[in-house]
């Protein structure tokens, strides 16, 4: 995986138009690749990397075929309904991959299985409050920016020693992560690169629908993280290039299918972490939000508010070259004895705390949170107020059976389809939910995903997605 993420990360960092777009291997992928092995090991006696290479080129020659003939420009039709659906669904299934780590230890018994619970829920605790805190006004604004960028790192060093403590600790011997050689490809009978021509004709033709899927996957899932990383509330100056990046993902497939390795393509939650942490702040004054004078009249309590304003981007390939750098360095002996040391109840725990950290800033939940609040108690500007609870409970609900679809087929043999079904989010979002809501409700409750600059370069937003002026409709 380290190898993959080098070799494949250093091509988007130091060729892509867009390099803070993180590249890397996906939970998807990885469902696609599973679901792809149950099926060719059960139905045929086909050599499943040689297969996967052919899916790879031929998911290659399709990717450089919609980079040529200009097809990502329908990319500017996704809006926020579909990327939350799709946003909320990657975090979910980030947290029933951890929690299956969990039920693993309970398999082999009762004891490894508490232990597990303890370490997987006190790790996500423990980097959920150091982040929040990162997030608040507590502390000065440097150790705020430490315990944002290095929580997890802190929580895996942290519940990783703390299962090596003397007594009933470290006797339980919870499962750690299994590690390779040095340099070496997991499976040390196989080379690092994969001959394709161990293959009947007929099954390299039977390989095309599997790399249809792939490219309806990739279509969707880098580009939706492409755009997540240049959405509307960051300040980017640079135009966007989703026609070469797209064009570049069908090479690096091709790389992954030649050495054995998962394909790779941008990453929803690491993406939009990236572009946060390139952010640069400007300090500004604000006295609202200030305690009434009629409680406190002291001059110290009307004394101005500092408030953190995101003026820039630092847009460069240096972040994502030495990322990819540094995966090379951690296949050294060295690093791989330190990840042999870290229990399999942290990596659930990692796996937990991203999808939780999905979950929790996604609209679904936003919207589910406002459906509950005391309107007493909400912001007076916050947009959905100008809407019917009912009206916010129908569009939210929608939301919930998409997500629902997804992650119900994605369950069974039929998630090899999953790709297809989360492409007809886009035009189900266009013909049939323009009939269910006003476009009025659709300003308020939907967007586009990214700003104009990005969406510019590949046509600018459809007319039947511009949202409409409400004041102005307010007035009239």
């Amino acid at each position: 995986m380290s190898s993959g993420v080098f070799s494949l990360g250093i091509v988007f960092g130091l060729l892509a138009v867009q390099p803070i777009s993180i590249v890397g291997f996906t939970s998807l992928i990885s469902l696609f690749n599973y679901t792809t092995y149950n099926i060719i090991s059960r139905y045929t006696q086909v050599p499943y990397l040689s297969f996967m290479c052919w899916v790879a080129i031929w998911a290659a020659i399709l990717h450089w075929l919609i980079a040529i003939f200009n097809m990502v420009t329908y990319v500017r039709y996704m809006t926020n309904f579909t990327a939350e659906i799709f946003g909320f669904y990657v975090g979910i299934v980030y947290i029933q991959k951890g929690i299956e780590f969990i039920l693993d230890d309970f398999r082999e018994s009762s004891t490894k299985g508490f232990m597990s619970v303890l370490v997987a829920f006190g790790f996500f605790f423990s980097y959920w409050i150091l982040t929040h805190i990162g997030q608040s006004s507590y502390f000065t604004r440097s150790i705020r920016d430490f315990l944002v960028d290095y929580a997890m790192i802190i929580s895996v060093i942290f519940w990783s020693g703390f299962t090596f403590i003397p007594g009933h600790l470290r006797s339980t011997n919870i499962e750690r992560l299994s590690v390779t050689s040095a340099y070496k490809p997991t499976i040390s009978s196989r080379s690092w690169f994969i001959n394709p021509s161990n293959l009947d004709v007929k099954y390299i033709f039977i390989a095309l629908p599997f790399s249809l899927l792939v490219t309806a996957l990739f279509y969707f899932d880098h580009n939706v993280s492409s755009l997540t990383a240049q959405a509307k509330h960051y300040p980017l100056r640079k135009p966007a290039g989703f026609h070469w990046d797209f064009f570049l993902l069908g090479w690096t497939t091709i790389i992954a299918g030649f050495l054995g390795l998962p394909y790779p393509n941008a990453l929803v939650p690491q993406c939009a972490m990236h572009t946060d942490a390139l952010g640069r702040w400007k300090i500004t004054e604000s006295v609202e939000n200030q305690v009434p004078t009629a409680v406190i009249t002291t001059h110290k309590s009307r004394r101005p508010v500092q408030e953190y304003v995101l003026v820039k981007i630092k847009e460069q390939r240096l972040t994502n070259t030495c990322q990819s750098l540094l995966c090379l360095i951690t296949m050294t002996g060295p690093f791989l004895k330190c990840y042999s040391l870290i229990s399999r109840a942290v990596l659930a725990g990692v796996f937990i705390g991203i999808g939780w950290g999905s979950v929790e800033v996604n609209a679904i939940t936003h919207q589910l949170l406002h459906l509950i609040r005391d309107p007493n108690h909400m912001k007076f500007d916050d947009s959905l107020l100008r809407l019917s609870r009912k009206r916010i409970f129908m569009y939210t609900l929608t939301m919930l059976i998409g997500f629902a679809i997804l992650f119900a087929i994605s369950q069974t043999i039929a998630a090899i389809g999953f790709p297809i079904l989360v492409l007809l989010l886009i035009p189900f979002r266009i013909i049939i939910l323009t009939k269910w809501f006003t476009q009025e409700e659709l300003t308020i409750l939907d967007s586009p995903v990214a700003s104009s600059l990005p969406l510019d370069s590949i046509g600018g937003l459809p007319e039947i997605l511009k949202p409409i002026n409400l004041e102005t409709n307010f007035h009239s």
